[in-house]
C-alpha cells in the first residue's frame, strides 16, 4: 500500500507498506468405508472393498496414502497362530481411492457357525509436511465362519459266520475330520430296513433279532 502525506501546500512524501501473508500447513482431511465384512465358503478368495476420499484446503499440497496393521486379529472361538495372524492381515492394500481386503477361504476354514474373527487397518492421508500433516481413520474387517460338514470314513462291510460260536461278533474302525476345529460331535445309527434272506422271507421277529445286535461309538461299530 502507498501511504503519502501532503501539507497544505501541496508538498508530500510518500512511503509504500507491504503486507505478506504466511501460510501454515492444513492437515488433510480423511473420509472413508470404515467397515467390511467377507463370509467363508462364499468364494475361494473372499474379498471385500471400501472408498476413500480426503480434502486438504492446501491446494497446492501433494499427498499419499499408507496404510499400518493394528497387530489386533482376534478369533472368538479360541486362540489364532502366529501364522494365522500374520497371514490374515497381509490382505489389506490402499491406493487413493479405495481400500481392499482378500484373503484365502482356506485359510479361514477353521471357523465354526457363529464364529467370527476381527481385524483393524489404519489408513493414513500425510500431505508430507513436518507438523498437522495427516488424518487417519481405522478400517475394521470382520470375517464371519460358516459350517462346514464332518467327514466320515468307516470300515463298511462286515460279515459273520453261523457256527463259529454261541455269539457271533464283527466289528470295523470309524474316524471323521471336521475343518470346524471347535465342533463337538455324536455318531449315531439308523437301521435301513433292508434285511433280506436269501432262503425266504424273515418274520418280523427275525428281523428285530438280527439288526438289534448293531452298535456303535467314536472309534467304531461292532456287530
Amino acid at each position: 500500500y502507498n501511504i503519502t502525506l501532503e501539507d497544505e501546500y501541496g508538498a508530500s512524501d510518500t512511503e509504500v507498506v507491504t503486507i505478506t501473508v504466511h501460510g501454515s500447513n492444513d492437515a488433510p482431511i480423511l473420509d472413508i468405508d470404515n467397515i467390511g465384512k467377507v463370509y467363508e465358503d462364499a468364494n475361494s478368495i473372499l474379498s471385500t472393498t471400501g472408498s476413500l476420499s480426503f480434502s486438504d484446503p492446501d491446494a497446492t499440497d501433494t499427498h499419499t496414502i499408507s496404510t499400518s496393521y493394528n497387530y489386533d486379529a482376534a478369533w472368538n472361538g479360541g486362540t489364532l497362530t502366529n501364522e494365522q495372524f500374520n497371514a490374515l492381515a497381509s490382505g489389506f492394500t490402499v491406493d487413493t481411492e479405495n481400500w481392499d481386503y482378500s484373503v484365502n477361504n482356506d485359510l479361514v476354514d477353521f471357523l465354526a457357525e457363529g464364529e467370527w474373527i476381527t481385524l483393524s487397518h489404519n489408513v493414513i492421508v500425510s500431505d508430507g509436511h513436518e507438523q498437522n500433516d495427516s488424518d487417519s481413520e481405522a478400517v475394521q474387517i470382520t470375517i464371519y465362519g460358516k459350517n462346514d460338514a464332518p467327514v466320515l470314513t468307516i470300515d463298511n462291510a462286515g460279515s459273520v459266520t453261523e457256527d463259529t460260536g454261541t455269539t457271533l461278533t464283527t466289528s470295523g474302525a470309524l474316524s471323521f475330520t471336521d475343518v470346524d476345529t471347535t465342533d463337538t460331535h455324536a455318531v449315531f445309527i439308523s437301521y435301513q430296513g433292508d434285511a433280506v434272506w436269501s432262503g425266504g422271507t424273515l418274520t418280523a421277529g427275525q428281523v428285530v433279532s438280527i439288526v438289534t445286535g448293531f452298535t456303535v461309538d467314536m472309534d467304531g461299530w461292532d456287530y
